[in-house]
This record gives C-alpha cells, sequence and structure tokens, in this order.
C-alpha cells in the first residue's frame, strides 16, 4: 500500500529483489490463479492428485521402513497397503504428466 503509485521504482533490480522476501507479495503471487485457456486442467489436477500420491506413499515408506518386516508382509494384504507400499506407478504417473504438459506448454 505504501508503494501505490510507485510501480516504476518496482521494476528496479534492488526493489526486486527486496520483494523477493516480501511476505505479502509473495502470498498474492502465490495465491493468484493466472489460467491459459490453452491450459489442460484436468491434466492438471491429474498432477496433482499423483503428486499428493507420491508425497503420501514415500511418507508411508520412511515410517515403516523400522517396523518389523513381519508387520509390513501382514499389512501388504491389504489394498490400502499395496497401494502405499508400491508406489512405482504413482511415480511414472507423475513424470509421465509433468513431461507432457511440459512438452505442450513448449510446442504451443
Amino acid at each position: 500500500y505504501w508503494m501505490r503509485g510507485r510501480e516504476k521504482e518496482l521494476k528496479r533490480p534492488a526493489w526486486k529483489a527486496l520483494m523477493a522476501f516480501s511476505i505479502p507479495h509473495n502470498t498474492q503471487s502465490v495465491f493468484s490463479i493466472r489460467r491459459d485457456e490453452d491450459s489442460i486442467a484436468c491434466l492438471e489436477a491429474i498432477r496433482f492428485i499423483s503428486f499428493t500420491w507420491v508425497a503420501a506413499c514415500h511418507t508411508v515408506i520412511v515410517a515403516v521402513s523400522g517396523v518389523n518386516g513381519d508387520r509390513i508382509r501382514e499389512e501388504a494384504n491389504y489394498f490400502f497397503s499395496d497401494i502405499t507400499l508400491n508406489p512405482f506407478f504413482s511415480v511414472d504417473t507423475f513424470f509421465v504428466l509433468s513431461g507432457l504438459l511440459v512438452s505442450y506448454s513448449f510446442f504451443k
């Protein structure tokens, strides 16, 4: 608010470096939604779900790394444990979707 009318000063390199540490400025830029009409929102949503799946699987794997092996084999019989203990498809899905979206934005 104190910089209103001074937009020219904000374009200087020193101000840009200073604004990189500004909480209000960064919060506004993080939560602003700029969507291209050419973007593929459904693939971006699936990519987000895939990223969440990757993060959850890696968290579970780190958490169970110190657990008894017999207990892990016992838990592996359940469907949801199978999803979290075998995260290979989650990582592959995330990489394929990321590559597809980067290629799409590069070649459009």
